[in-house]
């Protein structure tokens, strides 16, 4: 049987662009196919999803269109080796698997059509945003295929080097982390003021969302908006006083490089 889309791990990113491209009508549940070693897992998915198991990655490979590998990246070499010659020259290799360029699946697969992703997770929701980068023997029926793939789960946007990519993964890749600790903190800042942890988490929730939503509407800088509630001498001019002081911008900063530096090192995991 042939499939329009193979999907080589079904973790947590993988299931979400499942679920996304099959509720987006972009590809029908039985046009794909899914593979994890997690046989549990991969039966769990075929349950909830109607899509069609296969029992290898070779499998997957010879009969599919285009090949999503959603697996992380200490997983990546067993996996591409696992693909055999199986792979046709006309299909599409897909990876959202972090750090690792088109280089190294390129030259392991002795294949030429790669787009590179970075997905985060609010894919899951279909609020996710994805940079991605395709090689020029990519066709531009598979670069409409993948745009609308990833539109499925979001907001994508092709970059114009690879090397973006890397930044797109310490900006909105890791961002949703960061944007959770300060949630967090600002919970937990909450409840030692005194205020019950269940309305502290609604109360700050919803703060978070509805500066996110305000700001879109406003289409303007940050700083703008930040002075509007900022009063010479008043309870936010305290707050971010001290926030400041405290080096809460450099530590963004110094957070950000740190991930950027690391998805560097770890396209270096396989020769």
């Amino acid at each position: 049987m042939n499939f329009k889309l193979a999907i080589i791990g079904v973790g947590m990113m993988g299931e979400a662009i499942l679920k996304g491209v099959i509720e987006a009508g972009v590809v029908r549940a039985d046009q794909i196919a899914i593979y994890d070693v997690n046989q549990e897992k991969m039966g769990k998915v075929i349950k909830e999803t109607g899509v069609n198991g296969v029992e290898s990655i070779s499998e997957a490979a010879k009969n599919s269109e285009a090949v999503l590998l959603a697996v992380k990246p200490q997983y990546l070499d067993p996996v591409l080796n696992d693909f055999g010659k199986e792979l046709p020259d006309s299909s599409l290799i897909l990876s959202i698997v972090a750090g690792i360029p088109i280089e190294t699946i390129s030259r392991k697969l002795n294949h030429n059509k790669v787009i590179r992703i970075m997905p985060n997770t609010p894919a899951a929701i279909r609020e996710g945003f994805c940079g991605w980068y395709a090689t020029s023997e990519v066709l531009p029926d598979q670069r409409e295929f993948a745009r609308d793939l990833l539109n499925a789960i979001g907001t994508a946007t092709e970059v114009p080097s690879e090397s973006m990519l890397n930044v797109i993964t310490a900006v909105s890749g890791s961002g949703p982390a960061y944007v959770y600790l300060f949630i967090e903190a600002m919970i937990d800042a909450a409840v030692r003021l005194g205020m019950p942890r269940t309305e502290a988490t609604g109360c700050v929730l919803q703060t978070v969302k509805g500066a996110a939503i305000y700001l879109e509407s406003r289409d303007c800088h940050p700083v703008q908006l930040r002075n509007e509630v900022t009063s010479p001498g008043g309870t936010t001019a305290a707050a971010l006083d001290v926030m400041e002081s405290a080096g809460l911008r450099s530590a963004v900063s110094d957070g950000m490089q740190a991930c950027y530096d690391k998805a560097i090192e770890l396209g270096k995991l396989i020769r």
